[in-house]
């Protein structure tokens, strides 16, 4: 089972790269800092709670 899976991920790569890629420009295309609001909010967290 966990080489058909293995198998089936390889094949459909490009597919699955693709979505993710245009899931992740869409979530932060209107964002100001853009993805680097992904670290940075953690970040700033940690620096409040410390």
């Amino acid at each position: 089972m966990s080489l058909t899976l293995t198998r089936a991920l390889w094949r459909y790569r490009g597919f699955i790269l693709g979505s993710v890629k245009r899931e992740f420009q869409a979530r932060y295309r209107n964002s100001l800092l853009g993805a680097t609001w992904t670290v940075l909010q953690p970040l700033a967290m940690i620096t409040v709670y410390t």
